[in-house]
């Protein structure tokens, strides 16, 4: 359960990491897309049409061509663009959001983007000066913005909605976050 949303989540206690994958996870936000798909709503990322599985997503290298030796190095790796990608601050991933996808999104008349809060682990790297990239993730809470398919969305990764403010802390159960060095 968690300690400062007593009644965020029924699942809380499930949604511990496995210890085997990182000593101290990471944290950070992104937005992603709201798809629906069959009878059922998926997170997707904002470029290309990953989708992120309910519970954890495990990175996979789809910039190199598999028949390549290079498709078998770690993901995420420093010379490649793979891994799930994070913001190390929540006003970074909504000003990205804001800034250079919702007039993309209007225009193609496509739902705006969402907001949430994730958590990283496994082999996680820096991302520029913003954020990171880590081989496994998955996300812990949803800004509630009162966007089409989103309660759906939230029921069915088991995800709290949550206020900024609430966006901001409750990641802090999960981990820490990683900055710019």
């Amino acid at each position: 359960m968690s300690l400062l949303f007593p009644s965020s989540s029924p699942l809380a206690a499930d949604r511990r990491l496995p210890e085997e994958k990182r000593q101290v996870p990471v944290i950070g936000w992104r937005s992603w897309r709201l798809r629906q798909a069959a009878e059922t709503v998926v997170l997707e990322s904002l470029f290309g049409s990953e989708r992120w599985d309910v519970g954890i997503t495990r990175a996979r290298c789809r910039r190199c061509p598999p028949w390549t030796c290079s498709n078998q190095h770690p993901v995420p790796n420093v010379s490649c663009e793979c891994g799930l990608y994070a913001f190390s601050t929540p006003t970074e991933a909504l000003r990205r959001a804001e800034r250079e996808l919702a007039t993309v999104f209007a225009a193609c008349r496509q739902p705006q983007p969402v907001l949430g809060a994730v958590v990283g682990w496994g082999r996680v790297i820096q991302h520029g000066r913003q954020g990171w990239r880590a081989e496994y993730a998955r996300p812990i809470a949803l800004l509630n913005m009162s966007k089409p398919l989103l309660r759906e969305a939230a029921l069915r990764y088991a995800l709290p909605l949550v206020s900024m403010r609430g966006l901001c802390v409750l990641p802090l159960e999960y981990g820490e976050t990683l900055s710019a060095a």
